[in-house]
């Protein structure tokens, strides 16, 4: 079941679901009781180039990314930490690498490890132009070590976006085919041995793809994978396009 949510959309959409427990003040503490839509770290977003994050276990480091110029399609991941009450500047990853693109920057709960998409070339692929794919970095104490591929090597071709982590270290995301036809939903979870398995179809969003008059744009699972928030475009009966957030 979907409901659609009535609420206004800002910046940054922040999504919180019932994550912060601690007592002492972190960087989500004045954002705990909300109940709607809410404008997260103001001093943060440049418009239209600030783009989807995830935090650090203690709520204190906001990884994130933003597209290099405006008509280039090169994006920098950036770190900013929450320091005196406010978030500090944002600092480019050191783990940036100028000839690459970096995105969508998810921290593994309590793994010391940070998983990105980015344009680097797998192992496995042979085309002129890599497309976006799952890369690995340890991280400890703001330092990080080398890049590793993580996969799906059945993907690799495709352009994978828009993922979402759970408590557990499942990650659901879209991804495209190379020929952008076709757009699928899925997840890998993350596995005992710190591996993740292969990607899986999420059934729930593909069904909904699958809707005549619907056009899935994003979807993001809450950390304890209770609900999740889908971003809809629907054409109503009269022909016209309502584009809403829902909850299911």
């Amino acid at each position: 079941m979907k409901k659609r949510i009535k609420i206004a959309v800002g910046i940054f959409g922040l999504l919180v679901a019932s994550c912060t427990n601690y007592k002492t003040t972190n960087g989500l503490t004045k954002y705990e009781n909300i109940d709607s839509l809410t404008v997260f770290a103001p001093e943060l977003a440049v418009e239209r180039n600030t783009y989807k994050g995830s935090f650090s276990d203690d709520y204190n480091t906001f990884f994130f990314f933003r597209k290099k110029t405006k008509d280039q399609e090169k994006y920098v991941p950036y770190r900013s930490t929450f320091e005196k009450g406010k978030w500090s500047t944002p600092k480019v990853a050191e783990y940036y690498d100028e000839h690459h693109s970096f995105t969508y920057q998810l921290n593994v709960p309590k793994k010391d490890k940070l998983i990105f998409l980015s344009n680097m070339r797998t192992k496995n692929d042979t085309t002129d132009k890599p497309n976006y794919n799952f890369w690995s970095i340890e991280q400890s104490d703001g330092s990080y070590g080398l890049p590793k591929e993580l996969g799906p090597k059945s993907l690799i071709y495709n352009y994978n976006s828009q993922p979402s982590m759970s408590k557990s270290g499942t990650i659901f995301f879209t991804s495209d085919t190379p020929d952008w036809a076709h757009t699928y939903s899925y997840k890998m979870e993350l596995l005992d041995n710190d591996t993740y398995d292969e990607p899986k179809p999420f059934e729930p969003i593909n069904r909904w793809r699958s809707q005549q008059g619907l056009t899935i744009y994003e979807f993001a699972m809450a950390p304890n994978q209770d609900y999740l928030i889908v971003c809809i475009k629907e054409e109503s009966k009269k022909g016209t396009l309502n584009t809403d957030l829902y909850i299911s």
